[in-house]
């Protein structure tokens, strides 16, 4: 019984350490996005894309077109992380992105493909990274608990 057990608190610690290291990056470059250069873009086309849950949810897609230095470019990242909308939301966001819409475009200095039309970190994610942390930090107190005995 407790070889399971111990099975169970490293797969958990592992999985969870494996999240909590990707949303710390998800959350590093979502305040780095906060300082990066913003330039007019323009919308090229927008939809939302319907993701089966147990609740209707959407993710919008979304084309635009940026120049940086004379030099033009294509993005199609709204955000670092793509959050789910129901179908209020969904409705708002495609009106705001309707094609031919002039929008703010962020984009990296260093990697001016690389851009985004929302910057910053979502609550959302702060909220799961802490939950992710909480269960590495609780799979190993078990885990130490498990091997002593």
């Amino acid at each position: 019984m407790f070889k399971k057990s111990k099975v169970f608190f490293v797969v958990m610690f592992l999985a969870s350490f494996a999240w909590s290291t990707y949303l710390v990056t998800i959350v590093s470059e979502g305040l780095a996005t906060k300082s990066w250069p913003v330039v007019e873009g323009t919308v090229i086309s927008s939809n939302a894309l319907r993701i089966q849950h147990n609740q209707e949810r959407y993710i919008i897609e979304v084309e635009y077109s940026y120049s940086v230095e004379k030099k033009l470019f294509v993005g199609n990242r709204v955000s670092n992380f793509n959050s789910m909308l129901d179908r209020a939301d969904r409705d708002l966001q495609l009106k705001k992105y309707e094609t031919s819409n002039k929008v703010n475009v962020y984009y990296n200095p260093q990697e001016r493909s690389k851009a985004y039309l929302i910057v910053g970190v979502d609550y959302g994610i702060y909220l799961l990274l802490f939950a992710c942390i909480a269960m590495v930090f609780f799979s190993a107190v078990n885990l130490r608990t498990l091997l002593k005995n």
